[in-house]
């Protein structure tokens, strides 16, 4: 799991260039949210994008957003085509909304794909 509370250049490389500009924007949108109240933006009140990696394991994940992804509950997952993943928006503490980056590859199983896809608009899958 990578975490980005900001758009750091060294951690931003770690990542191929599609998957890049898909954080670039999901960090954008945590930005507009402070915006909007007027207020600097801060990871814990406005959301920060978390970039699942292949060795994320069901119990750290569950360490650290609350549950295991085919457990989680999205308030709305879209497929980015372009990056190859599907991003889905996991509300924290009722008031900060996360972009979790699930890459759409061989390591995400067709059970939960098809639970992330339950929240995608039109439930696809």
């Amino acid at each position: 799991m990578i975490r980005f509370p900001n758009d750091d250049p060294g951690l931003l490389r770690r990542l191929p260039p599609p998957l890049r500009s898909l954080v670039r924007a999901e960090l954008r949108r945590c930005h507009e949210t402070a915006a909007r109240t007027n207020t600097t933006y801060t990871p814990e009140r406005d959301g920060e994008v978390i970039v699942l990696e292949s060795g994320d394991t069901d119990e750290y994940l569950t360490e650290q957003l609350g549950g295991p992804l085919h457990r989680l509950v999205f308030e709305e997952v879209r497929v980015d085509d372009s990056a190859r993943c599907l991003v889905g928006l996991l509300l924290a503490n009722n008031a900060c909304l996360h972009a979790v980056v699930v890459p759409d590859d061989e390591h995400l199983d067709g059970a939960t794909r098809a639970h992330l896809l339950g929240f995608a608009r039109g439930g696809e899958s």
